[in-house]
């Protein structure tokens, strides 16, 4: 029997931040810490069934590459966040832009500064290892809360347990263990150029580097010790358009969908930037963006 707590026929197109049409089976939010009982529940049908589960934040590095995903998506969206000293306790659901805002504003620390823009949220920046301007999530996490749908009960991970590797760690691959809240000490954050600027400074430069729009920011990983918008520019690729889609010509790590693109005119355009920089640079490119294709 389908669990009740699953909405069927679900329209995700707007839960991806490139806004590619799509449907999926089956819906599920975590809004509040009750909501996670039902996720054993939601585990055992999965199994039984034959559905997959995609576990999804804001979509800000998912690519949905499907018209419809014959599977469950469960969306986190749990809220709040604690500052006790250097201590940073946050939900998973919680904007890491927002929190890093106030973290600087109301807490008086600018030890964030430099993630006042990055997109995502908590729990996406823990399984994906974020970082810009030289700071990532395993630099200063201390722990996280997880909920491991299989065994059905809570678990405390270390930094250490979570494997962090660049823009990944064990959580990332596994769709059993659901980040519900971490602690972060702020006192590991080394000074940085960006901790002496004032907010409207830093937004300002900011809007000057990165493109807006419907766009799930870098595209590609950075390969080691080079930047992958470097390559695509230096490739001539800068504002090549696939259908509704394109490079951005401010940065070209970023693909801009212009409202109508599909996940068809993205992968295109992925291709054709991995091509001319495979033969120009004789790099492979490998996508940071998480692409979800239908089973």
């Amino acid at each position: 029997m389908t669990p009740s707590c699953l909405i069927a026929d679900y329209d995700v197109t707007g839960l991806s931040a490139f806004h590619t049409e799509a449907k999926v089976d089956y819906f599920y939010e975590i809004q509040d810490l009750s909501d996670v009982r039902a996720l054993h529940e939601i585990y055992e049908f999965s199994i039984h069934k034959h559905l997959p589960i995609i576990l999804i934040g804001r979509g800000t590095n998912f690519l949905f590459a499907f018209k419809r995903f014959h599977g469950i998506l469960i969306k986190m969206n749990l809220r709040g966040y604690n500052m006790n000293g250097d201590i940073l306790t946050v939900s998973a659901g919680e904007l890491v832009s927002l929190v890093s805002q106030k973290v600087y504003t109301e807490h008086n620390n600018p030890r964030l500064m430099s993630w006042v823009w990055l997109p995502g949220t908590w729990g996406g920046a823990i399984a994906g290892n974020a970082g810009c301007f030289g700071l990532e999530t395993k630099d200063f996490l201390i722990d996280v809360e997880v909920y491991d749908m299989v065994k059905w009960v809570h678990e405390t991970l270390t930094a250490a347990q979570c494997a962090f590797i660049y823009r990944g760690s064990k959580l990332k691959a596994q769709a059993q263990r659901i980040i519900l809240s971490a602690r972060f000490d702020l006192s590991r954050i080394g000074e940085n150029t960006y901790n002496s600027m004032s907010l409207p400074e830093f937004m300002s430069i900011r809007r000057e580097k990165q493109p807006t729009g419907y766009t799930c920011g870098s595209f590609f990983k950075n390969p080691p010790g080079e930047s992958a918008g470097r390559l695509i520019d230096a490739a001539g690729l800068k504002g090549t358009r696939m259908g509704w889609v394109k490079i951005s010509e401010q940065h070209a790590n970023f693909f801009i969908n212009d409202e109508k693109g599909g996940y068809d005119d993205i992968l295109a355009l992925r291709d054709l930037a991995r091509k001319c920089v495979r033969e120009k640079f004789g790099i492979e490119l490998e996508e940071e963006v998480r692409i979800i294709q239908a089973k």
